[in-house]
């Protein structure tokens, strides 16, 4: 009879296997990664257009009158009258009301106010901007102030009379945004409603990071191009 070979692997060729292994790994992990970045930016920006879909049903159900909103619900000293943040008046559209709470006490947003890369910036943490309560450590905006998505404060404020403490409807809520009066005057589809807390989706300080719904109600990233002032004349 001959002799049995022997097929086991050597250390050899397993240290060899091994090493093939972890440079595939090296290589498919960027890709992945990648891909992972690319469905949660398509994920928020979806979340952004259900929203829109949201708001604009409530302008039909309320005579196209402008909402006014407590943009952080954790500062309730923000708006004046106990003002309900977006969650509270959207929630009901999305097919829920919002009766459960955040580790901060504020109501939470339907799943579509999340953003799947939502993360606390240290600056907005429990020492930071945000007024969270004594003792209460939270790692998201959705978790302090019950959605990842923060409303444009300026439109907030040219959205009601000055005078009446009326809402405006919706088409002079967008001229008043569009007066030079205002801080950042711009067209309805380069105006953000709605955009991330933070720079979820890319660098720090970085414009494109960012995803936003506008009021021409389409979402996509955060990359506008602001109006010049004027130049005086010589």
């Amino acid at each position: 009879m001959g002799r049995r070979r022997n097929t086991a692997f050597s250390l050899l060729e397993l240290l060899v296997v091994i090493g093939v292994i972890a440079v595939l790994v090296g290589l498919l992990l960027p890709a992945l990664f990648k891909a992972r970045k690319a469905s949660d930016r398509t994920q928020c920006l979806s979340n952004l257009h259900q929203i829109g879909v949201a708001y604009q049903g409530y302008l039909q159900e309320h005579q196209q009158r402008a909402m006014r909103v407590n943009p952080l619900p954790t500062e309730t000293g923000l708006v004046p009258d106990k003002t309900p943040s977006l969650v509270e008046i959207l929630n009901p559209y999305l097919g829920r009301t919002p009766t459960r709470r955040t580790p901060t006490g504020v109501p939470a947003g339907n799943d579509v106010f999340r953003c799947p890369t939502d993360t606390l910036a240290a600056k907005d943490s429990a020492a930071g901007a945000l007024m969270l309560p004594p003792n209460v450590v939270v790692s998201t905006y959705f978790d302090a102030e019950g959605t990842s998505y923060e409303y444009n404060f300026y439109f907030n404020a040219s959205s009601v009379d000055p005078v009446t403490g009326v809402n405006l409807v919706w088409s002079q809520a967008l001229a008043n945004a569009r007066s030079p009066r205002q801080f950042l005057p711009l067209a309805p589809e380069n105006l953000p409603l709605l955009l991330d807390f933070g720079p979820f989706h890319g660098p720090p300080n970085q414009m494109h990071s960012r995803n936003a719904l506008f009021a021409d109600f389409h979402a996509e990233v955060l990359n506008i191009t602001l109006p010049q002032p004027a130049r005086e004349s010589q």
